[in-house]
């Protein structure tokens, strides 16, 4: 990645959330960090596809980078209802389409950090980003082996920080 974001101050950091204002360049850098992964690369390229596409397109998505502007993170989530998130979780009902509404339920389908020092920048991010409604926040944890484990973090209002900004800032 290229470029700094000239919105927020300048300062020293170790890891910072950011999304690209080109969104072409952005599902490229997507898909360049993420087929890396062998969870991910398993998938179906659709899937996967629909996935990175509809997340970008929403602007539900970032990346976390260092201080050199490597990619060593990004999640990526949608909106919905209740029964929704239930139904991607339990039945593997893909929420896509009709079914992505501005609901309390944030259903996160892309996490992927590369260290705890990502990982970490990744829930601070989530926390300036979700909707300020959100209710629970929904996952699936893949482990080694195959196993597959549904997640649900209720969530409090008070963990939610307020947005100084719409989202994540951009790159030029």
């Amino acid at each position: 990645m290229t470029g700094t974001d000239q919105t927020e101050p300048q300062q020293r950091f170790e890891t910072r959330a950011i999304r690209d204002k080109n969104p072409f360049a952005a599902c490229g850098r997507t898909v360049s960090y993420l087929m890396k992964i062998p969870n991910l690369a398993r998938l179906p390229f659709g899937q996967l596809s629909r996935l990175i596409v509809g997340q970008i397109n929403r602007g539900q998505y970032f990346f976390i980078v260092d201080a050199s502007s490597a990619i060593c993170g990004y999640c990526g989530w949608t909106q919905t209802t209740h029964d929704q998130a239930e139904a991607w979780l339990e039945k593997n009902i893909e929420v896509s389409g009709e079914n992505i509404v501005d609901g309390p339920v944030c259903v996160i389908n892309i996490w992927q950090a590369s260290s705890p020092k990502a990982n970490a920048a990744i829930v601070g991010a989530l926390r300036t980003m979700v909707h300020p409604s959100t209710e629970l926040v929904v996952a699936k944890r893949f482990y080694p082996g195959g196993k597959i484990r549904p997640v649900r973090i209720p969530v409090a209002q008070e963990q939610l920080r307020p947005r100084q900004q719409q989202g994540a800032p951009e790159t030029p």
